[in-house]
């Protein structure tokens, strides 16, 4: 009998645990857009000539579950969350790392899409009052 080479189970336990962490990430990163297209209803964001455009987190909810299930079949006999436990460790050694690429992306879409206008309630008021304390009579 020949071994079976494209099944799962052929793999050897180092390739399925890279496969099952592999997944559990690709959940983790469906599940913060399918949350971020809940929240906000939605985005599109063009990179050059790439549309980026979503606003059903139905699509990244189901990419979640596939994603968390395969991370659980993926992994070796005997460790089944093996996937999660050394996403965990990966994201507590780098978390001060993320944290600034949070931070610095948070900087970058604000500096492209903030508001370059005075504006809210009383936009004449708040033009009036910096026209006012440039000049020094305010």
């Amino acid at each position: 009998m020949r071994p079976a080479a494209g099944r799962v189970g052929a793999m050897n336990p180092q390739r399925r645990t890279t496969l099952a962490v592999i997944a559990a990430f690709i959940a983790v990163l469906a599940g913060v857009w399918a949350l971020a297209m809940l929240l906000i209803g939605g985005m599109r964001v063009q990179l050059g000539p790439l549309l980026l455009s979503s606003r059903d987190p139905y699509r990244a909810v189901a990419i979640t579950a596939v994603a968390w299930a395969l991370s659980f079949l993926l992994a070796p006999a005997g460790s089944r969350s093996i996937g999660w436990n050394r996403l965990r460790d990966w994201m507590e050694r780098h978390a001060s790392t993320a944290a600034f690429a949070a931070a610095a992306a948070v900087f970058c879409l604000t500096v492209s899409y903030g508001a370059r206008a005075a504006g809210g309630a009383d936009t004449l008021g708040y033009v009036s009052y910096a026209y006012l304390w440039l000049n020094g009579s305010f």
